[in-house]
Order: C-alpha cells, then structure tokens, then sequence
C-alpha cells in the first residue's frame, strides 16, 4: 500500500509563495505492541511475533531480525517546495509492508515534522493510524487494513503577524 500524504495552505493574509524545505516522520506504535519491534521512533518499523526453537527440555522464544517483517515506512522530502496560497504540496509518501506473521499493533502513531525556510518554522503534526492484521495465507485471504481512525481537520497557525492554515 502506497499513499501520498498532501496538504494545502490557506492563509489569512496574501502572500506571493511559501517555501517548504524538508519534512520527516517518525512511527512510535500506541495500542498492542507486538513482542518484536525494529525501528521504532524512526521512518521505518516494523514487527512479528516471537520466532521459538526446543532447547533440550522447553522453547527459547527470540525476535528474528532475518526474513520479512510487516511494517510502515514514512518517506518525508528532502528537497524543497514552493508553492502559494491554496496550492496541494507533498508532505511525503507512506508504504505498508505486509507479510505474514504472527503479532502485530493495532494503532500507530506517525509524527510529521515540516521544516519551512520561508517564512522561517517548523510545524509538527501527528497522524493516527488504525492498524487490522488479516491472514494472509489460505481462503478469504485479503490485505490488512490501515485507516485513519479520525478526520483531520485544519491546523492554524501564527508566524510573526501573519495566520497560516494547514489542511489535510
């Protein structure tokens, strides 16, 4: 699954263009964190249940880092955009990776840091998702499922005298 997160700018004030330089993202996972996790607090994590093997008389149960993990991954832009009032600009693009495996959360959180170099800020912005691990193996098989568990609406904000609005 691959989505572009987009946004757009109003303002309160006219303005000729606004400069975005950069933005990042990082995931932390909010509800049910499976017992193996990598990279959280970074653009890409990812999880699975416990691996096990029989060690003479019980299991030893380990987090495989090998193999195919399900995850997300949060691409921001390096380079940066000009755009003016009105105008849909890309905040970065987010990948589900899904295989099969055996644990996994049901909500993430993925904090999006905007870096303007003109005017001059920086803006964080935090998206939820809802996350539905489904089988993926045998009949009925289908993709999880990954939604926004609420809508987000505008985001204000002041620089110096002048108001700025994002909306998703």
């Amino acid at each position: 699954m691959l989505i572009a997160l987009l946004l757009s700018f109003a303002f309160a004030q006219t303005a000729l263009g606004y400069t975005l330089g950069s933005t990042a993202g990082e995931w932390t996972i909010t509800a049910d964190e499976p017992h193996c996790v990598w990279g959280d607090h970074t653009a890409n994590i990812s999880w699975d249940g416990y691996s096990k093997y029989w060690a003479w008389d019980h299991w030893e149960y380990y987090c495989d880092e090998s193999g195919q993990h399900s995850g997300y991954t949060f691409v921001g832009r390096s380079e940066s955009q000009t755009f003016g009032p009105e105008d849909t600009f890309l905040l970065g693009t987010f990948t589900h990776h899904n295989w099969p495996i055996t644990d996994a959360p049901t909500q993430l959180e993925l904090e999006v840091n905007l870096e303007f170099t003109d005017p001059v800020d920086t803006e964080t912005f935090t998206f939820t998702f809802d996350h539905n691990e489904t089988p993926n193996t045998g009949e009925g098989c289908c993709d999880d499922i990954v939604s926004f568990p609420t809508s987000y609406g505008n985001r204000s904000f002041q620089i110096d005298d002048v108001l700025y609005t994002l909306k998703l």
